[in-house]
């Protein structure tokens, strides 16, 4: 899938980084309520349209369930780089 997503960008110049974050950005606000990116990770996004510190900003806005704790309860916790979105 990373081949097939690397091919994508840069085998294709009309896709610059402006156009791949702007349209990441419409994802975020209008798709992501019916569509996934269950197989594209954060890190995904470094070097192509994020910076790693923007990454990481960006996947600590989303929480993914852990667990479980020292009293067997499922908790949510800031997502991290390696994640996938979800």
């Amino acid at each position: 899938m990373q081949r097939a997503f690397n091919a994508l960008l840069f085998h294709h110049p009309p896709y610059g980084c402006y156009r791949i974050r702007r349209g990441f950005q419409v994802y975020r606000e209008v798709c992501s309520s019916c569509h996934s990116l269950k197989l594209i990770a954060f890190r995904n996004l470094v070097g192509v349209s994020h910076t790693e510190e923007e990454v990481r900003e960006l996947a600590a806005e989303y929480e993914v369930e852990d667990g479980p704790d020292e009293h067997g309860e499922m908790y949510k916790r800031p997502a991290r780089v390696c994640f996938i979105f979800a």
